[in-house]
């Protein structure tokens, strides 16, 4: 009766059986465990001791409830920072030493599926971790004595730890299934798990702030993205708080599970429609919470020296957008389809080569983004004037620096190298024009054009151009010419020349 229960439950899992019970059989876990409470133990202490000096050197005893928010403020960043560092190593080696003891192929010609083995995987490492957050409440029920914590506040926090295991925990299983050897995947995951965190504290510091906005359109676009994570309002939607938190890195974790799966698979693009169905649906979420929010809370403020334009809003998924082009326009060819060509690519914007799932059906799939974008910001009750030219931006911009990252692709036969130099090329463009500019500003020097005309590559440029007609441009070296019409130029000339060079590579290769 028992098991039948708890087949009810959850479902069997072969594989996370196995794993939590090796985990769990010698007395490491255990040790662990009681690291893990005395390092909370002694964080509550300090803490504690901390606020005996001031109290004896301010006085405030009547302030005791005080005294509970910073016990647990503290151990809720301390378990968030062990939460970080503990899941990742847990869970990054979890499939890469099935590969590196050759038992990766004998576990996949099971019954089981790939999605289960690699949640089982996942699970075993999360459910480990949820047990060390168990084993902290007997400390936060102290804090309950001194007053000012509610149980509510607690399920929410404990909540929210959890989902950001699922997502630390999600992040070391995709690179464990990338990397060929653990030490690349423990690298590979903490460096990941930084940029996460750098991005994650950006956020909340803008969500935190959010009440001193001094009406600047970067600082609303901030607060507009990090109330869909950490406000009160989803989609448009009153929502508790951090609900917006757990619900996108569940599916932010899912993705990271999903690429894991495909890196295991035979023929990975049999789940290229899932990734990128997971992705469609991230990047909506993003952007139209974002707008919608902006709609909401009326962001854009006529401001002395820029006026408010909602062809700005764009701003956000233009650099979403930009951001994903590498990742789905990069990849590497068979010797079959090598010898086709341009047509390997041309194929790609058919309705069948678009769903083969091979990454030169990535272009078409990002132009379609960009078409969802335009319809968000219309579902968002954000009309424009200039939505027309917006979107021929948005779409030239997606479209040239996709097939630029098919020449990349098809120049270093290597999908990370073409990854990389086409990250830095963005990040080049979209960056070094905007130092410069503000080096110009404070120091009263003229930037030099080759940093300052890398503006003419960017689509933010250019919608900001659009919604700011008097913007100068004088120090561009173009001058008073239309940006976004530059803009068009260029990225189409790099479409025509990318085409024109990954013909010649492959006749090249061809007859070699």
């Amino acid at each position: 009766m028992i098991n039948l229960a708890h087949s009810r439950l959850m479902p069997d899992n072969p594989v996370m059986t196995k794993e939590m019970r090796v985990r769990m059989r010698g007395s490491r876990a255990y040790w662990l465990m009681f690291g893990y409470i005395g390092f909370l133990a002694a964080v509550m202490l300090l803490t504690y001791w901390g606020w005996l000096q001031s109290v004896g050197q301010y006085g405030g005893y009547s302030r005791v409830s005080q005294l509970g928010q910073q016990l647990y403020n503290a151990i809720f960043l301390t378990q968030l920072c062990l939460a970080l560092i503990i899941t990742p190593a847990i869970t990054a080696g979890s499939l890469t030493i099935e590969k590196e003891q050759r038992t990766l192929e004998m576990l996949t010609m099971t019954r089981l599926s790939l999605p289960k083995i690699v949640f089982g995987k996942l699970l075993s490492g999360v459910l480990f971790t949820g047990l060390l957050l168990v084993t902290s409440l007997p400390l936060v029920a102290l804090t309950f004595t001194f007053g000012g914590i509610d149980p509510m506040m607690i399920l929410g926090t404990y909540t929210m730890l959890f989902t950001g295991s699922f997502l630390m925990g999600a992040l070391g299983v995709m690179w464990s299934g990338i990397a060929k050897a653990t030490s690349q995947a423990v690298i590979y995951t903490y460096l990941t798990a930084i940029l996460l965190a750098v991005a994650g504290s950006g956020l909340y510091a803008g969500y935190a702030s959010r009440t001193y906005s001094n009406n600047d359109f970067v600082i609303s676009l901030i607060n507009s993205v990090s109330m869909n994570w950490f406000g009160t309002r989803f989609l448009g939607f009153t929502v508790p708080e951090g609900f917006g938190f757990i619900f996108n890195a569940l599916l932010i974790g899912t993705i990271f599970v999903m690429v894991a799966v495909s890196k295991l698979e035979a023929k990975p693009e049999r789940r290229a429609w899932q990734l990128r169905g997971l992705t469609a649906l991230f990047f909506g979420i993003q952007v139209y919470s974002a707008l919608r929010e902006m709609a909401i809370s009326r962001a854009l403020v006529q401001m002395p020296v820029m006026p408010a334009n909602e062809t700005l809003t764009l701003i956000f998924p233009s650099m979403l957008l930009m951001f994903l082009v590498p990742i789905f326009c990069t990849g590497e060819r068979t010797k079959i389809q090598e010898a086709e060509g341009n047509r390997f690519f041309l194929r790609a914007f058919s309705p069948r080569g678009l769903r083969a799932g091979f990454f030169n059906s990535g272009l078409p799939f990002m132009l379609l983004l960009v078409l969802l974008s335009g319809g968000l910001l219309l579902l968002a009750g954000l009309k424009t004037p200039n939505l027309g030219m917006a979107m021929l931006i948005l779409g030239a911009s997606v479209a040239g620096f996709g097939r630029f990252c098919q020449f990349l692709s098809v120049l270093f036969r290597n999908r990370w190298a073409a990854w990389f130099f086409a990250t830095l090329f963005y990040g080049y463009v979209a960056f070094v024009p905007f130092i410069s500019s503000n080096c110009y500003i404070n120091n009263s020097r003229p930037p030099l054009g080759f940093f300052i005309d890398a503006a003419y590559f960017d689509p933010t440029a250019a919608l900001l151009r659009l919604s700011w007609p008097g913007l100068s441009l004088d120090h561009l070296l173009l001058g008073p010419a239309p940006l976004s019409n530059v803009l068009l130029i260029a990225w189409g000339l790099i479409f025509i020349g990318s085409g024109l060079m990954i013909g010649l590579l492959s006749k090249r290769r061809k007859t070699a």
